[in-house]
Protein backbone atom coordinates (compact mmCIF):
# COMPACT_ATOMS: atom_id res chain seq x y z
CA UNK A 1 0.00 0.00 0.00
CA UNK A 2 1.54 3.33 -0.82
CA UNK A 3 1.75 6.60 1.03
CA UNK A 4 -1.41 8.14 -0.20
CA UNK A 5 -3.89 5.15 -0.15
CA UNK A 6 -2.74 4.27 3.24
CA UNK A 7 -3.02 8.35 4.44
CA UNK A 8 -6.76 7.88 3.43
CA UNK A 9 -7.58 4.46 4.84
CA UNK A 10 -6.04 5.03 8.56
CA UNK A 11 -8.18 8.75 8.03
CA UNK A 12 -10.84 7.23 7.32
CA UNK A 13 -10.45 4.14 9.97
CA UNK A 14 -9.96 6.48 12.59
CA UNK A 15 -13.03 8.62 12.25
CA UNK A 16 -14.79 5.63 12.19
CA UNK A 17 -14.17 5.13 15.50
CA UNK A 18 -14.60 8.64 16.85
CA UNK A 19 -10.82 9.75 16.39
CA UNK A 20 -9.87 12.87 14.69
CA UNK A 21 -6.78 12.44 12.93
CA UNK A 22 -4.65 14.83 10.46
CA UNK A 23 -3.04 14.24 7.47
CA UNK A 24 0.48 15.31 8.55
CA UNK A 25 0.01 12.41 11.63
CA UNK A 26 -0.74 10.16 9.71
CA UNK A 27 1.97 10.28 7.93
CA UNK A 28 3.76 9.67 10.79
CA UNK A 29 1.81 6.44 11.12
CA UNK A 30 2.67 5.44 7.48
CA UNK A 31 6.80 5.79 8.34
CA UNK A 32 6.14 3.83 11.40
CA UNK A 33 4.27 1.58 9.68
CA UNK A 34 6.79 1.32 6.83
CA UNK A 35 9.50 0.77 9.34
CA UNK A 36 8.53 -1.99 10.91
CA UNK A 37 7.50 -3.55 7.98
CA UNK A 38 11.37 -3.24 6.58
CA UNK A 39 12.93 -4.55 9.94
CA UNK A 40 10.16 -7.33 10.68
CA UNK A 41 12.23 -9.21 7.39
CA UNK A 42 15.04 -8.93 9.45
CA UNK A 43 13.56 -10.06 12.77
CA UNK A 44 10.24 -11.20 14.36
CA UNK A 45 8.48 -7.87 15.78
CA UNK A 46 4.85 -8.61 14.30
CA UNK A 47 2.91 -11.30 12.70
CA UNK A 48 0.56 -8.80 11.76
CA UNK A 49 1.80 -7.10 8.98
CA UNK A 50 -1.03 -6.32 6.17
CA UNK A 51 -1.49 -2.42 5.95
CA UNK A 52 -5.26 -2.29 7.60
CA UNK A 53 -4.47 -4.79 10.05
CA UNK A 54 -1.82 -3.13 11.58
CA UNK A 55 -3.95 0.23 11.48
CA UNK A 56 -6.84 -1.82 13.24
CA UNK A 57 -5.12 -4.27 15.46
CA UNK A 58 -1.81 -1.82 16.34
CA UNK A 59 -2.85 1.56 16.00
CA UNK A 60 -6.07 1.86 16.68
CA UNK A 61 -6.21 -1.28 19.29
CA UNK A 62 -3.41 0.47 20.95
CA UNK A 63 -5.30 4.50 20.97
CA UNK A 64 -8.59 3.76 21.90
CA UNK A 65 -8.57 2.20 25.05
CA UNK A 66 -5.72 5.18 26.59
CA UNK A 67 -8.39 7.49 24.86
CA UNK A 68 -11.45 6.23 26.28
CA UNK A 69 -9.76 5.29 30.11
CA UNK A 70 -10.52 9.02 30.82
CA UNK A 71 -14.22 9.00 30.72
CA UNK A 72 -14.39 5.23 31.56
CA UNK A 73 -12.41 5.25 34.82
CA UNK A 74 -13.68 7.75 37.86
CA UNK A 75 -10.95 10.45 38.30
CA UNK A 76 -8.01 9.21 35.42
CA UNK A 77 -6.31 11.56 33.95
CA UNK A 78 -2.64 11.60 32.50
CA UNK A 79 -1.69 14.78 34.40
CA UNK A 80 -1.58 12.98 37.40
CA UNK A 81 1.49 11.23 36.30
CA UNK A 82 5.35 12.45 36.06
CA UNK A 83 6.41 8.51 34.29
CA UNK A 84 4.78 6.13 32.22
CA UNK A 85 6.25 3.27 31.22
CA UNK A 86 5.17 1.12 28.29
CA UNK A 87 5.97 -2.63 29.90
CA UNK A 88 7.02 -5.34 27.62
CA UNK A 89 6.30 -2.84 24.96
CA UNK A 90 7.37 -5.36 22.02
CA UNK A 91 7.51 -3.17 18.40
CA UNK A 92 6.15 -0.28 20.59
CA UNK A 93 2.49 -1.15 20.99
CA UNK A 94 0.59 0.51 22.89
CA UNK A 95 2.35 3.64 23.70
CA UNK A 96 3.97 4.52 20.71
CA UNK A 97 0.80 4.94 18.90
CA UNK A 98 -0.62 7.29 21.63
CA UNK A 99 2.16 9.61 21.43
CA UNK A 100 2.37 9.93 17.73
CA UNK A 101 -1.71 10.58 17.83
CA UNK A 102 -1.50 12.81 21.15
CA UNK A 103 2.14 14.58 20.47
CA UNK A 104 -0.04 17.75 20.44
CA UNK A 105 -1.05 17.43 23.77
CA UNK A 106 1.16 14.97 26.03
CA UNK A 107 5.31 16.40 24.58
CA UNK A 108 5.64 17.99 28.01
CA UNK A 109 9.01 17.76 29.89
CA UNK A 110 7.28 17.00 33.07
CA UNK A 111 6.44 13.81 31.25
CA UNK A 112 9.04 10.97 31.43
CA UNK A 113 8.46 8.01 28.85
CA UNK A 114 10.02 4.84 29.12
CA UNK A 115 9.89 1.88 26.31
CA UNK A 116 10.69 -1.30 28.05
CA UNK A 117 11.42 -4.38 27.08
CA UNK A 118 13.59 -7.87 27.61
CA UNK A 119 14.22 -8.29 24.00
CA UNK A 120 17.58 -6.17 22.59
CA UNK A 121 16.20 -5.83 18.85
CA UNK A 122 13.43 -4.36 20.13
CA UNK A 123 14.56 -1.83 21.95
CA UNK A 124 16.89 -1.00 19.61
CA UNK A 125 13.88 -0.94 16.94
CA UNK A 126 12.29 1.38 19.12
CA UNK A 127 15.20 3.62 19.35
CA UNK A 128 16.08 4.05 16.05
CA UNK A 129 12.45 5.06 15.19
CA UNK A 130 12.76 7.99 18.11
CA UNK A 131 16.16 9.24 16.76
CA UNK A 132 14.84 9.43 13.21
CA UNK A 133 11.59 11.49 13.75
CA UNK A 134 12.34 15.12 14.72
CA UNK A 135 8.48 15.19 16.45
CA UNK A 136 9.45 12.88 19.21
CA UNK A 137 12.32 15.29 19.96
CA UNK A 138 10.11 16.99 21.85
CA UNK A 139 9.33 14.19 24.73
CA UNK A 140 11.61 12.90 27.04
CA UNK A 141 11.95 9.30 26.19
CA UNK A 142 14.27 6.62 27.28
CA UNK A 143 14.02 3.29 25.98
CA UNK A 144 15.58 0.39 28.33
CA UNK A 145 16.53 -3.08 27.74
CA UNK A 146 14.98 -4.46 31.27
CA UNK A 147 12.45 -7.06 32.80
CA UNK A 148 9.72 -4.57 34.58
CA UNK A 149 10.87 -6.29 37.74
CA UNK A 150 14.83 -5.20 37.34
CA UNK A 151 13.76 -2.00 36.16
CA UNK A 152 15.26 0.81 38.71
CA UNK A 153 15.25 4.89 38.16
CA UNK A 154 15.40 7.18 41.30
CA UNK A 155 12.21 9.17 39.31
CA UNK A 156 9.92 6.17 39.68
CA UNK A 157 9.36 7.41 43.47
CA UNK A 158 10.01 11.06 43.07
CA UNK A 159 7.06 11.07 40.68
CA UNK A 160 3.52 9.42 40.01
CA UNK A 161 4.15 6.23 37.74
CA UNK A 162 1.70 5.07 35.34
CA UNK A 163 2.73 1.82 33.94
CA UNK A 164 1.03 0.10 30.56
CA UNK A 165 0.98 -3.52 29.43
CA UNK A 166 -0.49 -5.03 26.52
CA UNK A 167 -1.42 -8.66 26.62
CA UNK A 168 2.16 -9.76 28.05
CA UNK A 169 1.89 -12.51 29.96
CA UNK A 170 -0.82 -14.25 32.28
CA UNK A 171 -2.23 -12.27 35.02
CA UNK A 172 -1.08 -13.86 38.12
CA UNK A 173 2.25 -13.46 37.05
CA UNK A 174 2.03 -10.03 35.88
CA UNK A 175 0.76 -8.38 39.45
CA UNK A 176 3.88 -9.90 40.51
CA UNK A 177 6.08 -8.51 38.10
CA UNK A 178 4.13 -5.11 39.50
CA UNK A 179 5.12 -5.32 43.23
CA UNK A 180 8.31 -6.88 42.63
CA UNK A 181 8.95 -3.19 40.77
CA UNK A 182 7.33 -1.12 43.39
CA UNK A 183 9.50 -2.96 46.11
CA UNK A 184 12.54 -2.47 44.06
CA UNK A 185 11.75 1.23 43.46
CA UNK A 186 10.25 1.67 47.20
CA UNK A 187 6.85 3.45 44.86
CA UNK A 188 4.28 4.46 46.76
CA UNK A 189 1.57 5.66 44.35
CA UNK A 190 1.13 3.55 41.17
CA UNK A 191 -1.07 3.01 38.44
CA UNK A 192 -1.63 0.25 35.97
CA UNK A 193 -3.48 -0.22 32.96
CA UNK A 194 -3.76 -3.57 31.23
CA UNK A 195 -4.87 -3.77 27.22
CA UNK A 196 -7.11 -7.42 27.54
CA UNK A 197 -8.93 -9.40 25.42
CA UNK A 198 -12.27 -9.68 25.54
CA UNK A 199 -12.66 -13.25 28.03
CA UNK A 200 -10.85 -11.29 30.76
CA UNK A 201 -12.14 -11.18 33.90
CA UNK A 202 -12.05 -9.40 36.47
CA UNK A 203 -9.58 -10.82 39.62
CA UNK A 204 -11.06 -11.44 42.99
CA UNK A 205 -9.88 -8.86 45.62
CA UNK A 206 -8.42 -11.69 47.77
CA UNK A 207 -6.23 -12.49 44.75
CA UNK A 208 -5.22 -8.70 44.70
CA UNK A 209 -4.66 -9.14 48.61
CA UNK A 210 -3.01 -11.82 48.66
CA UNK A 211 0.05 -10.31 46.00
CA UNK A 212 0.23 -6.63 47.59
CA UNK A 213 -0.91 -7.47 51.21
CA UNK A 214 -1.99 -5.35 53.84
CA UNK A 215 0.70 -2.44 53.39
CA UNK A 216 -1.41 -1.51 50.27
CA UNK A 217 -4.74 -0.39 49.44
CA UNK A 218 -6.04 -1.16 46.37
CA UNK A 219 -8.19 -0.28 44.00
CA UNK A 220 -9.22 -1.68 40.21
CA UNK A 221 -11.93 -1.90 37.51
CA UNK A 222 -12.74 -2.77 34.34
CA UNK A 223 -14.48 -2.00 31.07
CA UNK A 224 -14.72 -3.65 27.71
CA UNK A 225 -15.57 -1.95 24.52
CA UNK A 226 -15.59 -2.86 20.92
CA UNK A 227 -14.48 -0.91 17.97
CA UNK A 228 -14.46 -1.46 13.63
CA UNK A 229 -18.03 -1.78 13.53
CA UNK A 230 -18.06 -4.14 16.57
CA UNK A 231 -16.10 -6.35 14.91
CA UNK A 232 -12.94 -6.34 17.39
CA UNK A 233 -14.00 -6.81 21.38
CA UNK A 234 -11.35 -5.64 24.08
CA UNK A 235 -11.12 -5.02 27.94
CA UNK A 236 -8.85 -2.45 30.04
CA UNK A 237 -8.45 -3.41 33.59
CA UNK A 238 -6.99 -0.49 36.00
CA UNK A 239 -5.23 -1.43 38.88
CA UNK A 240 -4.16 1.97 41.72
CA UNK A 241 -2.04 0.85 44.25
CA UNK A 242 -1.06 3.36 47.27
CA UNK A 243 1.31 2.49 50.51
CA UNK A 244 -0.71 3.02 53.25
CA UNK A 245 2.09 1.68 56.12
CA UNK A 246 5.72 2.14 55.91
CA UNK A 247 7.92 -0.13 54.60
Amino acid sequence: MNKNLFVKEIISNFKDNNLLLNEQKSKIFYEFYKYMINENKKYNLTTIVEPRDVIKKHFLDSILPLVEISNKIKNFNYDNYGNIIDFGCGAGFPLMPYLIYSSDQYSKLNFEYFFVDSSKKKIAFISEFISNNKFLNNFDILCLQSRLENLQNKNFKRKNTLVIGRAITKFNQLIKYIFEFIKLNSISKLSFIYLTGPSFIKPSSNLLKNCFGSKYEISYDLYKYDYAKKTIKRGVFYLKIKRIMPN
